[in-house]
């Protein structure tokens, strides 16, 4: 059973009336080579064979048949490798078995590992943050950060609000849901929307004035902000001041509307000099 090259030697002993005599044979070579393997294969699979990503492998119980080159066969339960060990992969997953330059496999099944979420936080806010009574939640924006035992990552998809529908006015804290954990982020609730702001959304077509010249609106549009942060474009039913043009000079220009108003400014220019009358020619 022992593998290499051994030396033997011959002890012949005799004995003649009573008198013994012995003599040791010079030595003798033999070595043992062990048999080349020419295939290998799975005998017995491992007790276990399910795992979770993250997992490492268990060899306890695997055997392997190696299949010598005189036709005779081993089984081994040690000395063989195993590639991967560590099992990250979710899915059925292959491990090649390897013995003296051979190989065979099997496969165990991984599951992916469940996460642990140890907390969440609102990353960004939606982008409608106003509301009046009777409005709808609108979440459109709104994505939080997810906090893991060794990571983190961010998600917009997939998230729990509560309430989605505003009965009352005051501040209302809104709660954010994702698997087991919660954030909350406030907006605030107002009995009706009203309007709050004026600005101006286009100017006219015309800006470029002659002093004696009178203001034309054409191409004028106002915005107007309501207190739900909700625009409103407006083309008519404004009115400005002044619409008349009596001095040069840049000229600011009050639109109002709903009482509230903006600005916008224009450039009154002196009108040119009138030409003289031509007068006859003197006569000689």
């Amino acid at each position: 059973d022992q593998l290499g090259t051994l030396y033997y030697r011959c002890l012949v002993c005799a004995s003649v009336a009573g008198l013994s005599s012995s003599t040791l044979s010079d030595p003798i070579s033999v070595t043992v080579e062990e048999l080349s393997v020419s295939a290998l294969f799975i005998e017995t699979l491992p007790l276990r064979t399910d795992y979770v990503s993250g997992d490492t492998l268990e060899t306890e119980g695997l055997t392997v048949r190696a299949q010598l080159d005189n036709d005779e066969s081993r089984i081994l339960n040690e000395g063989f490798g195993v590639y991967p060990t560590r099992l990250e992969q979710p899915g059925t997953q292959e491990i090649e078995v390897s013995y003296q330059g051979k190989t065979c496999v099997f496969t165990v099944n991984v599951q992916q590992a469940e996460e642990v979420i140890t907390g969440i936080g609102v990353l960004t806010l939606p982008k409608k943050t106003s509301y009046v009574v009777g409005d709808t939640l609108d979440t459109a924006g709104l994505s939080i950060r997810v906090y893991t035992s060794d990571s983190y990552r961010d998600v917009s998809e997939g998230l729990e609000c509560s309430p989605t529908s505003f009965d009352t006015a005051g501040d209302q804290t809104v709660t954010v849901r994702y698997g087991d954990r919660e954030c909350t982020f406030t907006v605030p609730v107002s009995q009706e929307a009203v309007p709050a702001g004026l600005s101006v959304a286009r100017l006219p077509d015309k800006i470029q004035y002659a002093v004696g010249e009178s203001l034309d609106t054409t191409g004028l549009v106002i915005r107007q902000i309501s207190s739900s942060n909700e625009s409103t474009d407006i083309y008519s039913g404004f009115t400005c001041s002044p619409t008349e043009f009596s001095a040069a000079g840049h000229q600011e220009i009050t639109v109002t509307y709903g009482g509230l108003s903006c600005r916008f400014n224009v450039t009154v220019t002196q009108a040119a000099a009138a030409s003289p009358s031509p007068s006859p020619t003197p006569s000689p």
